[in-house]
């Protein structure tokens, strides 16, 4: 394995709980901000006020798509494109609205 380069520190750890919206406005609701993250095979849960949350992505959540696959158990964003996400979904996309 050749060397590592670090492109930043972790600023914020969160999880999603349940579904954005109805389809037609996002909402940021269930998105929560956690203590700490663990990444299993299944998925991600996060750790709120003491408990253990299980995220929206996570096969064993009662919501899940993704009982079958593990290719959206974790997302990993960078602070400095949250800005341009943010513009590009509340502008371009129908189905996010302001």
């Amino acid at each position: 394995m050749g060397e590592w380069t670090v492109v930043g520190e972790i600023a914020l750890l969160q999880i999603q709980r349940s579904k954005f919206g109805d389809g037609r406005v996002y909402t940021p609701g269930p998105i929560v901000a956690v203590e700490r993250l663990r990444l299993t095979l299944a998925g991600v849960y996060g750790l709120v006020d003491g408990s253990w949350i299980l995220d929206r992505h996570h096969r064993d959540h009662p919501d899940s798509k993704n009982r079958w696959s593990e290719r959206r158990a974790l997302s990993v964003g960078f602070t400095s494109h949250y800005t341009h996400m943010c513009d590009l979904f509340r502008s371009t996309t129908p189905r996010f609205g302001r």
